[in-house]
């Protein structure tokens, strides 16, 4: 139940943002890097909060798995499964140019109220959620 509840927990922090917009972008061209960093990270979370597992594999860079089959066993099951309560955003924050931290607070049917940050990093020409291993 612990690999689960970390599991869930990585998950449950990014569904917080998924009701918070960024604002508005007017072009691919003149938005700014935190702009589609963050705007990846709502889609992300969007997905978490929809149960769209294809989603949530699309825009996250899990490195808690060596295969592609692995995962996507695992992100079906956590879409089939509504283990976020309630999901806050508390700071979406610029490192550098590629990289940000978005910092949540949620909380799980299973194991109670966490807080953590989760990384965004730009892979090539998109930006990823990484899920770190714990």
């Amino acid at each position: 139940m612990k690999k689960k509840t970390v599991f869930v927990a990585s998950f449950i922090a990014l569904a917080v943002a998924g009701g918070l917009t960024f604002g508005s972008i007017n072009s691919q061209a003149s938005s700014t890097a935190e702009q589609d960093a963050r705007l990846t990270f709502d889609k992300y979370i969007a997905a978490v909060m929809d149960g769209n597992a294809e989603d949530m594999i699309k825009y996250t860079d899990d490195q808690r798995f060596l295969d592609e089959s692995s995962k996507e066993i695992a992100y079906e099951s956590l879409a089939n499964d509504k283990d976020v309560q309630e999901l806050e955003v508390l700071n979406f924050k610029k490192i550098d140019g590629t990289h940000m931290i978005a910092s949540v607070r949620f909380k799980s049917k299973y194991s109670g109220v966490h807080q953590i940050e989760m990384p965004v990093v730009k892979a090539g020409d998109e930006w990823k959620v990484v899920i770190e291993k714990q």
